[in-house]
């Protein structure tokens, strides 16, 4: 089974997806942190110019299709292809700090916005047809990190965002919710669902 693990930023998809790879005796695998090629002028991803955001959104869409291709016929995966093609669409949008999560997109998006957008439509038939399911790992709890970096509402924006994407490629999409112990009991039991053909696009 092919499974991706989905959320924001800090809401705990790492945890979940090692503890779903032991629990099913499945491989895990993931990106490398999302920053800039080494030797860039700039290291910090908030630092990233919007030409450079789309340069590494390619590239951890190729580090991600190789290591799921590597993995064979089963994966736990942390994150999804999905996943930096929706932090740059929010990015674009809204910028990296907003103050409210229904902030108003910002006018005039950069060219760099559609480029992004037309290459999601090619990640997004990619991953309805490589994942079983989703697994949608909510914001229960605010970020530790101090400072944080990034804000709660656009936390809050990934979050739907990320929602709204997964919702529209008919891949069941399991909703975990609770402490570690409760999250990885939920996911383990609707996973068996799904594998047994019981559980559909939905749940």
């Amino acid at each position: 089974m092919k499974v991706a693990v989905i959320g924001a930023y800090g809401n705990g998809k790492t945890t979940l997806s090692k503890s779903l790879s032991a629990e099913l005796g499945l491989p895990r695998v993931h990106a490398t942190p999302m920053a800039l090629q080494q030797g860039a002028v700039r290291t910090s991803l908030e630092e990233c110019t919007d030409l450079e955001l789309v340069q590494l959104v390619a590239r951890r869409l190729v580090e991600r299709v190789n290591a799921e291709a590597a993995a064979g016929a089963g994966f736990v995966s942390d994150g999804s292809v999905l996943h930096e093609f929706v932090y740059a669409a929010t990015r674009y949008r809204y910028g990296l700090h907003p103050r409210e999560a229904v902030a108003e997109e910002r006018s005039g998006l950069p060219k760099e916005a559609e480029i992004v957008e037309r290459i999601s439509v090619e990640a997004g038939m990619y991953a309805a047809q490589t994942y079983r399911a989703f697994i949608y790992v909510p914001n229960e709890r605010p970020l530790v990190n101090e400072p944080p970096p990034i804000s709660e509402a656009f936390r809050d924006l990934l979050d739907g965002r990320m929602s709204a994407v997964v919702e529209g490629l008919g891949v069941p999409v399991i909703r975990v919710k609770g402490d570690e112990r409760q999250r990885l009991s939920l996911a383990v039991r609707l996973l068996g669902e799904i594998g047994a053909g019981h559980l559909e696009v939905g749940t």
